[in-house]
């Protein structure tokens, strides 16, 4: 986990990550890319959306600074 939580992430990072199979290795990226495929979007864009989400609800998801 990121000492800043959420706060900081940025899209250029996760997309990163989402990149290496390591990182989050039972997450099926192609079920990913397929549900964003059935939204009409990239991955990036979905993603951006969940991370600006995920920020307003940082505290709640307990995702804030640690």
């Amino acid at each position: 986990m990121r000492p800043a939580g959420i706060t900081d992430m940025e899209v250029s990072s996760f997309m990163k990550k989402f990149k290496d199979k390591k990182f989050a290795a039972k997450c099926d990226r192609e079920l990913i890319k397929k549900g964003c495929d059935m939204l009409g979007m990239e991955v990036k864009e979905v993603t951006a959306i969940c991370i600006e989400a995920m920020k307003l609800y940082a505290d709640e998801l307990q995702l804030g600074v640690k």
